[in-house]
Formats: C-alpha cells, structure tokens, sequence
C-alpha cells in the first residue's frame, strides 16, 4: 500500500468528492447490510479527514448516516475511498476514528500537566476508551514526541521538593503516577545533589517552631518527617540541629 502525506490525502479526498454518482450510491452487501463512503472532506486545518457513511440494513428497511472524523495519517494507512466499503474496512474505520479521538483527547490532558504513559492511559480508559484504543494512543503520542517522561518526572520531582517530601515519599509518588523505572532513576539522580539532611531540619523548623521537649512531641514529629519521606538518619540530625540554625 502507498502511504500519502498530508497533502497527498487532502488532495485525493478532493478528488474522490467528484465521484460520479454510480459511485456514491455504490454499496457492500453483507447479510443484508449495505455499507458504503458516500463523502470525503478535509478538515480546515488539514489535520482530519471528515467520512461520511451510509449503512442500510435492507431486510429490516433500515438506513443510517455516521460521520467519522479520523486524521490523515491514519486515514491515508487505510486506504478507503468512496463507494462500497468491507466490513473489514468499516471496522478499521471505527478503530481509527476511535483513535483519533483518544488522541486528542490525550493531548488535551496533557496540556494540563505532566503525565506519565500508564496514567494517560488510565485516563483515557476512565472515559470510555478500550485498552487497545489508549495503549495505541498513547505510543502514537510517546512516538511524537509528546510524551517525555524522564524530563516530565524530574518536573513531578522538584514539585514535590517544594512541598517539603523527602527522597522516599517523592519516588514512591513517581511509581504511584505510573513513571517507569528509566524516569525514576533519572528522577534520583537528579534528587542525589540535594541536601536532604537539611531540607529534613527545614521541614522539622517548619512544623514545629520551638524544638519538642518531651518524648511525645519528639515522637510526633518524628512520625510526620517519616510520612513526608525523610530517613533515620536524617530526621536524627534534624532533631538534633533545625534549631540551631536559626
């Protein structure tokens, strides 16, 4: 199969809209269903291919229009024109106008921040997607460059350095939004040149303005540096030393 450009499929989608109209009203028998393309139309930015289908069920006396909206470069791997179409063909124009909307969809999401691929994928499928129709979407976009979890990780990472979390809870929190394990090493490393013995004095200062006096208010503090991901070691020195920096 030749696989066209962009161009390339806007211009034949063009040409088969002058069809003749044995053309249009050509149709695939299958059992009784008749499914055919009856128009083609490039979106204005020329990123999606409008289709236009008729489906007529001739035992029940039955006819329906869809309009499937599916991107050109899927559409152009397709190889569908107007006329009859397989039910084959039908098939894989619903799986590609599923994918174009799981796409942009995914797009959309990602405008709103950071996302590792297992979450995207999770997020399409929460709004009804298949797992097949995201796992797809998400490699097409990881393939495009939309998707960049080492840097996008690193990002989850010194956010959570600003909320006062130590080493352990920030890569738990990484694991836990789906990141793979490539992203989460890069994440420690960059992790590695901060200091966390004092960002642990920091954040015991922080919650407790006065140093602890009793066994209580030590133990206290100590189960809080621990929930925000802070070693023995370090909250040893912290109860030690946050006070003497000030």
């Amino acid at each position: 199969m030749t696989v066209l450009d962009k161009d390339g499929v806007i211009a034949m989608a063009t040409a088969l809209q002058e069809g003749t109209p044995q053309e249009q009203g050509a149709a695939a028998e299958v059992g009784g269903l008749q499914m055919a393309v009856i128009s083609l139309r490039a979106s204005q930015d020329g990123e999606r291919i409008g289709v236009s289908l008729e489906l007529c069920d001739t035992a029940r006396g039955l006819r329906e229009r869809q309009l499937l909206a599916v991107s050109t470069e899927l559409f152009a791997d397709l190889g569908i024109a107007k006329g009859s179409i397989s039910p084959n063909a039908y098939d894989a124009l619903l799986h590609a106008s599923q994918l174009t909307e799981a796409m942009r969809r995914a797009v959309s999401m990602l405008g709103y921040g950071a996302n590792s691929a297992r979450s995207l994928e999770q997020k399409l499928r929460a709004r009804g997607f298949t797992a097949r129709v995201a796992t797809q979407a998400v490699a097409r976009l990881a393939d495009k460059g939309y998707l960049r979890e080492a840097s996008d990780a690193c990002r989850v990472a010194q956010r959570s350095l600003d909320k006062g979390w130590g080493m352990r809870r920030i890569l738990d929190d990484l694991r836990h939004r789906g990141y793979d394990a490539d992203a989460v090493e890069q994440a420690r490393e960059v992790l590695s040149e901060e200091d966390f013995y004092e960002r642990c004095a920091c954040a015991a200062r922080k919650k407790s303005p006065v140093p602890p006096t009793d066994i209580q208010e030590k133990r206290k503090l100590t189960d809080f540096l621990m929930r925000y991901g802070y070693g023995s070691d370090q909250i040893r020195y912290a109860l030690q030393h946050a006070w003497q920096m000030e």
